[in-house]
């Protein structure tokens, strides 16, 4: 669980602060991380709570990458959409008014990143560096999971993030300060000592930090194969009209196995063969075809990837959560674009957000700008199955926005059920 250990000197400091005029430069750091730690972190953390997206944080600067391949966007990326909400339009955060020198701050903040600039991310002059203690005994492993404790802190009182490497590959990727609980598997690496490195940021400085040495002993001699998903799971909402789905992943073997793929969507109880026995090419590359008409319809699916070497040794990945429609409709993108200009242009795509291009106002994508029909899984999630978007606190963006009625719900539920017919 993450200490919030700078919450209250910095929601002191950000109402000392309130009589003193802000700062017309200001960086991340120094200016605008006090007030986010006092105001927002209590929803926008991780893990996100009270309804808030779980795609970005604002307890780092930086974006993060999550071992299934799935970026968070930290603050920096996030900066124009905040500033926007908290500064200039003083929708957030929802239920806290904002003092007059926090909203300037975050005003003044949103002059640089409308113009699509990095918001300056500050120094502390004699910074201490984050430190990080193994607390866990190191003993040989072999095939069983690893398990250990792992302690960060900060004596300066920072929230501190990170990963932990065994040699250059992360295998945990959300430390973050106080006691961390990691379990990881020792299948794929091979015979011979790996350094333990924790490698964590305070925002103002980063450091990799050796906190041992972990002796790796297969018995059998026998190294797992590993690989990466290529291709992104979590939001899809699959339907008849977009089946059969692609599947891409990379695979190496340290030993030169040979190596197979199986594929299998898991909800609770029922598993369902997508794939089997799929080899990868000669770069190591398996490109699989899934045929999602054969799973029923419902949410909260997610794939089991399972990668076999020739002596039965395999890794396994799970992937996020999708939903699988057979649903026909009459609807068409012309029937529901009126609900997305109504609600959803304020702030798509208005507020623009880096690296993430949306325009609620197209069926399809535009180069990389991605339109309603790319992005329906996600649209599916947050508005019909989440109900958090469009947030009460977007009415204050444009005088045309409005609240999403239950019935208009439900028409997008059906429309994108259906497979977002254009």
């Amino acid at each position: 669980m993450r200490t919030l250990i700078s919450t209250t000197f910095f929601s002191a400091l950000a109402v000392l602060s309130a009589c003193e005029s802000a700062s017309s430069d200001p960086s991340w750091s120094e200016h605008v991380r006090p007030i986010v730690n006092a105001n927002c972190l209590r929803c926008h953390s991780s893990p996100s709570i009270g309804g808030a997206p779980s795609d970005f944080r604002l307890d780092v600067y930086e974006d993060t990458r999550k071992l299934d391949g799935r970026i968070i966007r930290g603050a920096a990326t996030m900066a124009h959409f905040v500033a926007a909400r908290a500064g200039v339009q003083g929708s957030m955060p929802p239920d806290f008014e904002r003092t007059p020198w926090e909203r300037d701050t975050f005003a003044n903040w949103y002059e640089a990143s409308k113009l699509g600039q990095l918001p300056k991310l500050g120094q502390r002059p004699n910074n201490a560096l984050p430190t990080a203690t193994l607390l866990s005994t190191l003993e040989d492993a072999d095939k069983e999971n690893v398990e250990l404790e792992v302690e960060i802190s900060d004596s300066d009182g920072d929230l501190v993030s990170g990963q932990l490497l065994v040699g250059t590959r992360v295998v945990a990727d959300d430390l973050q300060s106080g006691r961390n609980q990691v379990s990881f598997s020792p299948a794929s690496f091979a015979s011979e000592g790996h350094d333990l490195i924790v490698r964590i940021s305070d925002d103002y400085d980063s450091t990799d930090v050796n906190i041992g040495t972990l002796r790796v002993v297969h018995a059998d001699n026998n190294i797992a194969p590993t690989f990466t998903l290529d291709t992104q799971v979590r939001d899809r909402l699959y339907s008849d009209l977009q089946s059969p789905v692609s599947l891409q992943l990379t695979v190496s073997d340290a030993d030169g196995d040979t190596t197979l793929v199986r594929v299998i969507a898991v909800r609770g109880d029922t598993e369902i063969v997508l794939a089997e026995d799929v080899p990868p090419d000669a770069q190591g590359v398996a490109t699989l075809s899934l045929d999602t008409t054969t799973i029923p319809a419902g949410n909260n699916w997610h794939l089991r990837v399972i990668v076999t070497d020739f002596k039965g040794l395999e890794t396994t990945l799970e992937t996020g959560r999708f939903v699988v429609s057979h649903s026909t409709t009459a609807l068409r993108f012309s029937d529901v674009q009126s609900i997305f200009v109504a609600s959803c242009r304020s702030c798509h795509p208005r507020i623009g957000i880096r690296n993430m291009n949306h325009n609620f106002e197209e069926h399809a994508d535009n180069g990389e700008i991605l339109g309603v029909n790319s992005l329906r899984g996600l649209i599916y999630r947050r508005v019909v199955q989440e109900r958090n978007m469009p947030p009460g606190s977007a009415k204050t963006l444009a005088d045309e926005w409005r609240a999403i009625t239950d019935e208009e719900r439900n028409t997008l539920s059906e429309y994108l059920l259906g497979g977002s017919p254009n």
